[in-house]
């Protein structure tokens, strides 16, 4: 799949065996004052968030992403 723009491309370890469903692809989620899209299929471990470019400043290897948050 080609990433639709530009930005900062990230994998996260998590898959629709985690539980993350195929749909997710185009949704967003807040996260570290971003909101990163899902990019490209969702694999069985592992899926794609594309932030803005301004954003590799502040994301890094170990950054926490939430999908869920049942508070």
């Amino acid at each position: 799949t080609p990433c639709p723009r530009d930005g900062w491309l990230t994998l996260i370890p998590l898959g629709y065996g985690d539980g993350v469903c195929h749909r997710y692809q185009g949704a967003k989620i807040p996260c570290q004052g971003f909101l990163p899209e899902f990019v490209g299929r969702v694999n069985m471990d592992m899926s794609y968030l594309l932030f803005p470019l301004e954003a590799s400043e502040k994301i890094q290897k170990g950054t926490l992403v939430t999908l869920c948050d049942h508070n």
